[in-house]
């Protein structure tokens, strides 16, 4: 298998060995990135550097790569290429080799905040209202700021003032107003099959945030919340990995982003005894999906830190 732009996915990569092992499968997994500093590549079985996805040269590049190593599955790790691979499915996908990945139509609803604010709100579900500037000048501070086709917490700003907002919005190009939910940050990991059938939910609470990604967090489990997800997630038609952001506010879950790709903070769900590593191995293999996750560890709370990696400079590639 190929992970695609691995970048700091260390805990991944392994969580895959184990799964590999677990299953008593003799599975390789490749490692790309843009960048030979990608901690991830060293932790692979092979690595490779791949051009940007916005680089003609790409896809060829990665096919190439791809029937090199015999890869059978390739899992994109970030939301630059979700849709570029979708879009060029029919070029790559062969008898052997599969892309996990959603259709295009999933990946422009989820990559366009509006697109997904009006799919949520067409599905009865709570989300935070998006306004327009001049609309927001006359609603109730806070308000929040961020990219229309953002990813994680980038440029994303909390405006307190009057003048804060008419910074902020513009500032971040092509930006949208939210309204502003106080609550607990909850990220829920979905998996799908390949008919988007949803197998499990599983909601971890980020209790820290460091860059856009969960730094603490612990398993929550909220039946409420992980069939308003399953159901989230089949009827946008994901494929695989996906998770969905929501705030809890006043007892009410507003529904904030989707994103159709493993989020930063999987290997807690893994740990707590999700076997989605295994599930996506078996999903490239052309297997039933098998295992359960109705014994999730309660509670179990996921401390994220710094580690290293050590490699002599003839094992760093440039």
């Amino acid at each position: 298998m190929l992970l695609l732009n691995a970048g700091r996915r260390v805990e991944l990569v392994r969580c895959f060995r184990s799964a590999f092992e677990q299953l008593g499968v003799a599975g390789r997994i490749i490692a790309t990135d843009i960048n030979g500093l990608a901690p991830a590549l060293y932790e692979a079985d092979e690595k490779y550097l791949l051009p940007h996805s916005s680089n003609p040269k790409f896809v060829n590049r990665l096919l190439e790569v791809c029937y090199s190593e015999k890869v059978g599955l390739v899992v994109p790790l970030i939301d630059p290429d979700l849709l570029l691979l979708s879009a060029n499915r029919e070029a790559i996908e062969s008898s052997e080799l599969r892309l996990l990945v959603s259709d295009s139509r999933v990946i422009e609803v989820c990559d366009d905040k509006q697109k997904t604010h009006d799919f949520l709100s067409d599905k009865g579900v709570v989300t935070p209202e998006i306004m327009s500037l001049t609309v927001a000048r006359d609603r109730q501070l806070p308000l929040f700021i961020k990219p229309k086709n953002g990813s994680g917490s980038e440029s994303a700003y909390r405006a307190n003032t009057l003048e804060e907002l008419e910074f902020f919005a513009n500032y971040v190009p092509d930006s949208i107003i939210q309204e502003f939910i106080e609550g607990d940050e909850i990220t829920t990991d979905v998996f799908c099959d390949w008919e988007s059938k949803p197998i499990a939910a599983i909601p971890r609470q980020r209790l820290k945030v460091r860059a856009g990604e969960v730094s603490v967090g612990k398993i929550v489990r909220i039946p409420e919340l992980e069939n308003l997800c399953m159901r989230i997630a089949e009827e946008i038609g994901a494929i695989g990995p996906v998770n969905i952001q929501a705030i809890r506010s006043n007892g009410t879950f507003h529904v904030i982003e989707i994103n159709p790709r493993f989020g930063g903070g999987c290997p807690l769900s893994i740990s707590a005894g999700a076997p989605l590593a295994q599930w996506v191995i078996q999903m490239g293999l052309g297997l039933p999906i098998t295992g359960e996750c109705s014994n999730l560890s309660e509670g179990l709370t996921m401390f994220r830190f710094d580690d290293s990696l050590f490699r002599t400079p003839e094992d760093i590639l440039s």
